[in-house]
C-alpha cells in the first residue's frame, strides 16, 4: 500500500468526486422530473462542475507545492477515506435510486463524506489550493444544507 500521493493525483481524486457527484446529481434530477428535488439537484451539479474544473485548473497550473503526503497517520487517514465509499457509492450507486427518499439519504452521506475528505487535504494544501478547498468547503456545506431541508421535508410528509 503506498501511502504517498502526489500533488496531482490528489487533485485528480478531487476532480473524479466533483465529476461523479455532478453525474449523480444529473440523473437523479432527471428521475424526478418535475419536483422540487430536479431544481435544487440539477442546481448542485452545476456547482459541481466548477468544483471539478477548479481542481483541473490547479492540475494545469503545476508546480509540486502542496498537497504532498507525508507518510504516517496523515497519509492513513486519507487512505482510509479513499478506501471508503466516497468513490466506490458514486459509481455503484449512480442512478440507482429508488425513491426521492433515497437519493436524499445518498446525497446527504455523500456531500458528509466529500467534506470529510476535503477536510483532511487542508492539512496539506499550499496557500493555491487552500483558497480553493475552503472555497469549495464552503459551497459542500451549503449543498448539504439543502439536501439535507429537502430530506427533512420529505421526512415529514
Amino acid at each position: 500500500m503506498c501511502a504517498y500521493y502526489s500533488r496531482s493525483e490528489l487533485l485528480q481524486i478531487a476532480v473524479e468526486l466533483e465529476s461523479g457527484a455532478e453525474e449523480f446529481y444529473l440523473s437523479t434530477a432527471r428521475m424526478f422530473s418535475g419536483r422540487p428535488l430536479q431544481r435544487t439537484f440539477e442546481a448542485i451539479a452545476r456547482q459541481e462542475r466548477g468544483h471539478a474544473e477548479m481542481y483541473e485548473r490547479l492540475i494545469a497550473e503545476g508546480g509540486e507545492g502542496g498537497l504532498e503526503m507525508p507518510s504516517g497517520d496523515a497519509a492513513l487517514y486519507v487512505r482510509a477515506m479513499l478506501d471508503s465509499d466516497v468513490l466506490k457509492g458514486l459509481r455503484e450507486r449512480h442512478g440507482e435510486v429508488s425513491s426521492e427518499l433515497e437519493a436524499l439519504r445518498f446525497a446527504v452521506g455523500m456531500e458528509k463524506d466529500t467534506l470529510l475528505f476535503y477536510y483532511g487535504l487542508k492539512d496539506f494544501a499550499g496557500p493555491r489550493e487552500l483558497g480553493v478547498l475552503e472555497r469549495i468547503i464552503g459551497e459542500e456545506k451549503s449543498h448539504l444544507l439543502q439536501v439535507s431541508k429537502l430530506l427533512k421535508k420529505q421526512s415529514i410528509e
